[in-house]
């Protein structure tokens, strides 16, 4: 009972601090796969707000079961908060490239080398098509270790997704958070 409340209490407070901060940018805007999007969702405004990005991470931990070894991310949105996951929780924490550097190393993955045994959640900000989340679970399955679930901060509910994720929050109902908190920090 003791976390339902305190997913619930953090949950509310996360969805008004977003309204709050206003991550959506109305309009049509090129997606990170190079579609047109309406309404831009920048939730990277989010960690750059005290507190925010702990909660996201701390919500995020509660929706994964089971517990992973690892956590993994890809990108400006979910190479954050695997890190907060990773540090909160003290697992490993592996960032996820889309293709191998050209020089030095050469790696597809920085941080923690996936390898057989490990337990990943994977992570990400915003989920459009599900592409991110996709390449990352090939990658960590190509590597030997195994992906216990995929996790977002927002779906923006997309009817062309792909795969199977848990979510904190849906575009619609960020946009009908009725919270009018007005920040006075800014």
């Amino acid at each position: 009972m003791q976390t339902s409340y305190y997913w619930s209490l953090q949950h509310n407070e996360l969805l008004e601090k977003l309204k709050q901060i206003d991550i959506i940018e109305e309009g049509e805007h090129i997606g990170t796969q190079g579609g047109s999007v309406t309404d831009l969702i920048d939730l990277k405004i989010a960690y750059g707000e005290p507190e925010v990005g702990g909660i996201m991470a701390s919500q995020l931990w509660l929706l994964m079961d089971p517990k992973p070894t690892c956590v993994a991310g890809m990108g400006d949105g979910g190479i954050p908060l695997a890190m907060l996951i990773s540090d909160r929780q003290g697992i490993y924490y592996t960032s996820v490239r889309k293709k191998p550097k050209k020089y030095g190393t050469k790696r597809l993955f920085e941080g923690h080398q996936p390898q057989p045994g490990d337990v990943y959640a994977l992570v990400d900000d915003v989920r459009n098509t599900g592409g991110s989340l996709e390449l990352m679970e090939a990658r960590i399955i190509e590597a030997g270790a195994t992906v216990s679930g995929c996790y977002v901060v927002i779906d923006r509910q997309n009817p062309k997704s792909k795969g199977e994720f848990k979510t904190l929050f849906t575009l619609d109902e960020l946009r009908n958070c009725s919270s009018k908190i007005v920040n006075n920090n800014h």
